[in-house]
């Protein structure tokens, strides 16, 4: 019983990616928001029967956990361009 009681004291430690501030994520998803666009077409092959297109980065990072899509959703600069589709 009294092990049952030490294990409920033990308070898990934050991971090393809950420790960055917001303002530092900030800046990290600022630099990422651009890779969209950075990201030359060879990934696309229009022959392929089912072509395959990466999803918008700012997507993927909003929603990775609950706390990064509460910071992405409320920081409208990271929306401002939005690449649905580079493929002409």
């Amino acid at each position: 019983m009294s092990q049952a009681l030490d294990i409920a004291k033990i308070v898990p430690e934050p991971n090393y990616i809950q420790r960055i501030s917001p303002e530092q994520l900030l800046v990290v998803f600022e630099a990422c928001k651009h890779l969209d666009t950075a990201i030359p077409a060879w990934w696309y092959d229009p022959s392929s029967p089912k072509p395959r297109r990466p999803c918008p980065t700012m997507l993927v990072v909003s929603q990775v956990c609950r706390s990064w899509r509460a910071l992405t959703h409320s920081t409208s600069t990271l929306w401002s361009e939005v690449l649905l589709d580079n493929v002409k």
